[in-house]
Formats: structure tokens, sequence, C-alpha cells
């Protein structure tokens, strides 16, 4: 410690004895005789201590993080250590700052090394340069790079102060904007103004997607944000204005964004609905919201749909939930559905799930089945998978198989598999890759598949791979091709 720290601390803690007995005085009288002793607690004086020392040292630590050629104003500021204090003595620095200076001035602010500190100073100062000078903020805003953290700060800040001015208003000013900035700028305003005025928001934004016929999707997006605000906190308006719209994309986006909140809190007359609109991606997002508490339940209701393409949809959504939570279970309902139609979709969605996690218990499964197009399905869907991640294993499984159609098809499909993962393979781990696809059943594919692989080894490794294609079950005139190659390559 300096010697003039230590003088400091000194002063410091003569003072507090003194205030503490000026006010001891004032508590007990100013006519105290001077014979009478007063106790002062030595963890009084000791947290009296700690708070002056505290303040020092907020001081001293304000100067080191700000560097040279910073007013005196903001150093002030950052030592205080009250928060709301602090606060007001940053709000009345940065209100200072000329709106001309402000782009100077962040980056200025760029040389203090506290990144936290930094984003402090950041936003009270964006803070008040869009509320003072918002077109000259916008004006700066449009030429930066998007994607660090100070346009994210002067991002909100615009928001932010756009939403305590009329957004009619507001929309109408942003409508003169050069398209890239007024696109960034109204997904968070309208959700800001959906939390205030969810109606107003919604009317206005339908009312610019109507006359404005560039990236419907983008608008249909921002209709979606704002009526999920809408619905959550008022759901039967919410629903009520989007039933009165025309039928088209705003309405399905509009209706999936309430329907998954509806699910949340009634999944049953939220299903109800969405049977009754017939709309099947509404339909499938209800499923699958519904499946994430009560896989069974939205499973059921799956398959009492009517027949097509939204029961489908359903059924596949619920079960691929449910198997992910509880695959055993998932199987035993979908074994139980009715035949073909019905039972297709749900069994292909338990293998998919379960492959990834058990192949060998879907495996079993599946074997359960009688010899019918489900039970082909679910052997080539079950290979696909497996086959990718252990050849090894799914080969040896494949070969417990008696000839059969639903045998030829997972064949056919872990033919597929391998070839593909083989060659992705070659690049990394091409003796890996060349033993996989040495178990390709289709001597076509297998052949194609090894001679792809050993081209690229040759590059890689040419010793090795002339060694591994010696020994090949490769027919006679590919050997001596890849190898002719190989030699001719050396010279």
């Amino acid at each position: 410690m300096t010697p003039k720290l230590l003088l400091s601390v000194g002063m410091g803690l003569l003072g507090i004895i003194l205030a503490t007995t000026a006010l001891v005085k004032l508590n007990h009288g100013s006519d105290a005789s001077p014979g009478s002793s007063i106790a002062i607690s030595p963890q009084e004086v000791s947290r009296k201590t700690e708070s002056s020392l505290e303040k020092q040292t907020s001081s001293k630590t304000a100067e080191r993080e700000i560097p040279k050629g910073f007013d005196s104003t903001l150093q002030a500021a950052l030592a205080q250590t009250d928060p709301m204090r602090r606060a007001e003595a940053l709000q009345q620095w940065a209100d200072a700052v000329g709106t001309g200076g402000m782009e100077a001035m962040l980056a200025k602010l760029d040389t203090i090394g506290r990144p936290q500190l930094r984003s402090e100073i950041r936003r009270v100062l964006l803070s008040s340069w869009a509320e003072r000078d918002a077109g000259g903020m916008v004006d700066w805003f449009g030429k930066r790079d998007a994607g660090d953290e100070l346009h994210q700060q002067a991002l909100d800040a615009l928001v932010w102060d756009f939403g305590g001015r009329d957004p009619v208003a507001m929309v109408a000013w942003m409508e003169q904007l050069p398209e890239s900035v007024r696109v960034e700028l109204y997904a968070p305003f309208f959700r800001q103004w959906a939390e205030t005025d969810p109606a107003g928001a919604a009317v206005r934004l339908r009312q610019l997607s109507d006359s404005s016929k560039a990236n419907p999707a983008r608008w249909n997006d921002l209709v979606g944000q704002v009526v999920a605000v809408w619905a959550g906190a008022d759901l039967k308006g919410a629903l009520a204005w989007i039933q009165s719209l025309p039928e088209g994309a705003i309405k399905s986006q509009a209706l999936a964004e309430v329907s998954y909140r509806w699910t949340e809190t009634a999944p049953q007359a939220a299903a109800a609905y969405a049977a009754r609109e017939k709309d099947p991606a509404l339909i499938k997002l209800v499923a699958a919201k519904w499946a994430e508490t009560d896989p069974q339940s939205a499973a059921v209701w799956a398959a009492r749909l009517p027949a097509g393409e939204g029961q489908d949809a359903a059924t596949i959504s619920a079960v691929v939930i449910w198997a992910q939570k509880d695959a055993a279970a998932a199987a035993a309902y979908a074994a139980s559905l009715p035949k073909e139609k019905a039972q297709g979709p749900a069994v292909l969605a338990v293998v998919s799930a379960w492959s990834t996690t058990a192949p060998a218990q879907a495996a079993a499964w599946v074997e359960q089945f009688p010899e019918n197009p489900v039970r082909g399905q679910a052997m080539g869907q079950l290979m696909s998978t497996w086959a990718g991640n252990d050849a090894t294993a799914a080969n040896e499984w494949l070969k417990t198989l008696p000839p059969s159609p639903s045998r030829d098809n997972s064949v056919a499909a872990y033919d597929n598999a391998v070839s593909i993962y083989s060659s992705v393979r070659s690049a990394t781990s091409p003796a890996s890759a060349f033993q996989s696809a040495g178990t390709i059943f289709n001597e076509t594919l297998r052949n194609r598949s090894l001679q792809e692989i050993a081209t690229a080894w040759l590059n890689q490794d040419q010793a090795a791979a002339q060694q591994r294609i010696v020994q090949s079950g490769l027919p006679a005139n590919i050997k001596n091709q890849l190898l002719g190659n190989a030699s001719q390559a050396r010279q």
C-alpha cells in the first residue's frame, strides 16, 4: 500500500470516527457531560471503514478502467456505488454528448478494455441518441454491418424509443426508410407494439402485407409473431381475429402460432379446432405439441382422425416424440393399430426413432410383424440408419433373415446406406470405408463402391491401398485397372 493510499485510508477512518461521534451527540443531546463515555462498537467502526474503502476503491477502479482522454464526468459517474445514482449520472453524461458527436464517441468507447463496462456505457449512449435524434441514428445504423453487439444494442435502443411514441406514426415514418433498415426494425417493433395493443399491431401489419408484393413469407412470419404475443395475453381475441381473415398463407401462419400456444393450455380444445379446420399442417403441429406432454393421448387422437394426409402427419409426429420418450410403449401402441394404412406411419415413426438408440431392439420388434408391406418398409427404414452407424452389426443381422420380400428390401436399403456412408468416409478413413463397402450384397453396387473408394485411397496411401485391392474380392479386370493406373501415376 503506497504512502498516499495509507494517508487516504487514515483520513477516511478519522472522518468516520468524527462523524460517528457527532451522530452520537445528536442522539444523546449536545449537553452531554465531558466526562460521560459513549461506547462505539469495533464492528460499527469496521463496517463504516469498509464502506469508505469500498467507495475509494470504486473510484480508483473507475480511473483504471476508463482510458485517458475521457472527461471527468464519465469517470465520476462510474465511481458512483449506488446503482440509481450511477444510472442517473451516466444518463446526464450521455445527454451532454452532442448528437453530431455520437458516432465518434461510440468509436472512442471501443478503447475501453472491459466488455461489460463498455456495453453498459454504450447502452446509455445509444438510448440518449435514439431519444434525441432517431433519424440521425437510423442513418448511421443503416450503414453498419449487422451481426455484432453494437448493432444489436442500437436496434434495441431504437425499438425501445419507438415504443414510447405513437406506433401508427412511427410505422409511417419507418416506411420512408431504406428497405434493409425497415425490415430489420419491423419485427422487434411490432412485437413490442403487440405487448400493449396486439389488435392494433396485427391490423396495421396486415395492411402493410396486403400493400406489399415483396417477400410474402416475411410478412406471414411477422403476422405470426404478433399473433403469438396476442394469444399469450388474449387467446380468444387472437383466435377471433384469425377466423375473420380470408383463406391464405397469412391465416395459416397465424393459426399455427395460436394453436401452438393453445395446445400448451388446452390441448383437447386445440385438437378439436385443428380437426375442424382440416389443415394437415395445423393438425401435425397440434399433435407434435400435445405429444410433448401427453404422447399417448396425442397419438390416440391422431389415429381417430379421418384417413388422409393430416392423419398420417399427426400420427407420425405424435409417435416419433413418444418413441423418443418411451420407445417400447410407442412400439406397443403402433403394433395395436389397424393393419396397413393406419399402422404403417406409426411403425415407421417408431423404427426411425428407435433405430438411432437401440437398433437391435428395433430389429427384434420388426421381425415379429408378418410378411407384408409394413414389415418391408420398416426393415428398410431400420437399415438406412443402422447400416450407416454400425455396418458390421447390421450385416450380421441381415444374414440371419430367411429369403423374403422384406429381406430384399432390407438388403437394398443396407447397400444404399453403406455405399453412401463409405463414400463419405473414404476421404478420412479409407480402410474402414473399403471394408464396409465390401459387405454390400449387390455385386454391381459393391464393385462400383469399392472401385471409387480405392481410387481415392490410392492418391492418399498407395502402398496400403494396393495391398487391400489385391486381397479384395474385386473382379480381376477392375483390380488390374486400379493397379495399372497406380503404376502409371508413379511413372
